[in-house]
């Protein structure tokens, strides 16, 4: 079985256990690893990974999470025989969120747009349904994905399974699906110190005022500027409200001339602190170092582009077809790490 596993596994910033279960899905899915087939022992993958037993415990336990693999009795893993439904039987899917003419959160409309390309290609009918102009009528769907927003019909309108796109949202759901915002914090806390940041502010939305991506950023980033060898006594978490923000030209005076990097939890907030900064005489990144979070358009569309972490939107999608086309195999809850997207920024 080792014999399968011979390509190397793709060295990165990822944390060593992300890495290994990544590699190991990978051949899963390409079916190198085949249905019903045994994993090596923990010792064997160990040494075959040259990492120790507990990364691959922890691997294991995220591709047991998925429904990859299960574990028989005697504490061997075995790669699950998948029975899926036929994508035949999927005639249309209803994607609830946030609009009245488009979907108003960009990432959401990008996984919709991914998400509309692979319904195309089985033949299924995928729609937007917004809450602002919404009406109830007699369209039934056989699944619902929730970003964000709920019918309150939705149990009547949706005859199989409910998705949740919103991991930080308490809405029921048959499934939940989202970003890994802690390891997106992490990957930006290990670039900016790895980058020469020494002394960085984060720029974080008010506490109370924020869904759990948020603050699961900023957990991640003070993780992952430790781990490069970072203090967080030099890290300056600045708590700021977006849409009102009077005292910004204050703020980064302030703290420009205090700091080698600017930090921001969304990119809509980096792409202010650059213009406020610009229009004040300080240069990035050779002044300061700026990074933003989500990956939005705007980020990669200035002049010069802004260094940000993305929302792996294609595997949203993915995940989202695998739950349609593969309920047998769904779990729970997954979270999909994002990617981080180095711009001129830093």
């Amino acid at each position: 079985m080792l014999g399968t596993l011979n390509e190397p596994v793709v060295i990165s910033n990822a944390p060593l256990t992300v890495q290994v279960y990544e590699h190991l899905r990978k051949k899963i899915l390409q079916g190198i690893l085949p249905p019903d087939s045994f994993l090596p022992s923990v010792r064997k993958l160990s040494t075959h990974f040259n990492v120790s037993s507990n990364v691959i415990f922890l691997a294991l336990k995220r591709l047991h999470q998925e429904g990859l693999v299960f574990q028989l009795d005697n504490g061997r893993y075995r790669i699950r025989q998948a029975k899926p439904e036929s994508a035949a039987e999927l005639k249309r899917i209803g994607f609830c969120a946030h609009g009245a003419d488009y979907i108003r959160i960009g990432v959401y409309q990008i996984i919709y747009n991914k998400l509309d390309r692979l319904c195309r290609d089985r033949g299924i009918i995928l729609e937007p349904i917004l809450n602002r102009s919404y009406e109830h009528s007699a369209t039934t769907y056989d699944v619902l994905v929730v970003a964000g927003w709920k019918p309150e019909n939705a149990e009547q309108i949706c005859s199989g399974m409910q998705i949740r796109l919103d991991p930080w949202q308490e809405i029921n759901a048959d499934f939940t699906l989202g970003t890994d915002h802690h390891y997106g914090g992490w990957l930006l806390g290990q670039h900016l110190y790895r980058r020469g940041s020494r002394k960085v502010v984060y720029w974080n939305e008010i506490e109370g005022l924020s869904n759990n991506a948020v603050p699961m950023r900023a957990l991640g980033f003070q993780k992952g500027w430790i781990e490069a060898g970072g203090s967080l006594q030099n890290v300056t978490f600045l708590p700021v409200f977006q849409e009102i923000l009077p005292d910004l030209p204050a703020l980064v005076a302030k703290y420009a001339s205090q700091a080698d990097a600017f930090c921001a939890y969304c990119d809509t907030a980096a792409l202010r602190l650059w213009s406020e900064l610009e229009r004040q005489g300080f240069k990035v990144p050779e002044d300061l170092l700026l990074s933003g979070y989500d990956g939005k358009f705007e980020a990669f569309d200035h002049n010069p582009p802004l260094t940000t972490v993305r929302q792996n939107s294609e595997e949203l999608a993915a995940r989202i077809m695998d739950f349609c086309e593969n309920p047998a195999t769904a779990i729970r809850e997954i979270h999909v790490p994002p990617i981080l997207c180095q711009g001129a920024s830093t």
